[in-house]
């Protein structure tokens, strides 16, 4: 199937919120909106995006604590990650696990699809499979869907509107989660105080109120989440530095660290380099020219 120029194509969008922006043959549109409330457990928003560009473009995709999935309406993505092989892949529509090493994605001239980031736990009830499997691992969208994955694609490739997009990924997630199983609850609460924004619980202090021995909890966190409770905390750590990088609320580096959990500034920098290749003064710079990528927030 041929693809039009998407920025020309008149996309419809009702209940959708749009951005965008053009300028000298380039730009770009994001459309996003909530779920249902059925799958807003799992599945908070969808983000529709569409981009056109003369050159080729490639991003800097660092860790967070969400899998995402990638549903492709336009060329492949080139996918470079350590994973992945010093070559990295072509990949259509794929579900990215939760990842503790930087990737770099491409996209040369236009590009369209839609982006959902999925709860670790949200996307064990919907395939009952262990999130280690997918850890640091990039796999194609039929590991979501299975044998409806092509045909949902089509789907959402004919269809004119973002809100119908959105539409069909609602009936299609709230079949997936019909039968869905939930984890113990103990598994919630401690992944809950993991994600606390303010003055998140001590691995340690976790194990102990749910009275289970640190090897215990490692492993649920394995099962469920897909990494182990250290791991995951610091990426959520590091997220949550990364998003006061790009809200553009940053003061001082040393007040971030603070802020964000970090020993101190040098901490800070360490992690910055472990996770995303880079100091973070040349995250900050590549965030304000753009490099980084289009954020939704």
């Amino acid at each position: 199937m041929s693809h039009a120029d998407p920025l020309d194509r008149g996309i419809a969008v009702t209940g959708a919120r749009v951005v965008s922006h053009e300028h000298d043959g380039e730009g770009w549109l994001l459309a996003t909106r909530e779920s249902a409330p059925a799958v807003r457990g799992c599945v908070p928003q969808y983000v529709g995006y569409e981009e056109r560009s003369v050159t080729p473009v490639r991003r800097l995709e660092v860790p967070h604590p969400d899998i995402t999935v990638i549903v492709n309406l336009g060329a492949p993505l080139d996918v470079h990650a350590p994973a992945i092989g010093p070559r990295g892949a072509l990949f259509g529509s794929f579900v990215a696990g939760l990842f503790d090493t930087v990737a770099v994605t491409g996209t040369t001239g236009v590009s369209c699809g839609i982006e959902m980031n999925l709860t670790p736990i949200g996307m064990w009830q919907l395939l009952g499979v262990p999130m280690h499997e997918f850890t640091n691992r990039v796999v194609p969208f039929d590991a979501l869907f299975g044998r409806q994955a092509a045909r949902l694609e089509d789907q959402l490739r004919a269809t004119p509107s973002w809100d119908a997009r959105f539409d069909l990924l609602d009936a299609a997630l709230t079949r997936q989660l019909a039968r869905r199983v939930s984890p113990p609850p103990e598994v919630w609460w401690a992944w809950d105080q993991l994600r606390c924004e303010h003055r998140p619980l001590p691995v340690s202090t976790i194990a102990r109120e749910l009275q289970w021995s640190r090897r215990r909890l490692g492993a649920a966190f394995r099962e469920y989440v897909g990494l182990t409770p250290k791991a995951f905390s610091r990426v959520v750590r590091f997220d949550r530095a990364v998003r006061r990088v790009r809200d553009g609320t940053l003061s001082h580096w040393s007040s971030l660290a603070h802020e964000c959990g970090y020993a101190d500034q040098a901490h800070l920098i360490r992690e910055f380099r472990e996770f995303a290749g880079i100091a973070p003064t040349e995250f900050l710079r590549r965030n304000g020219d753009g490099s980084l990528g289009v954020s939704a927030d």
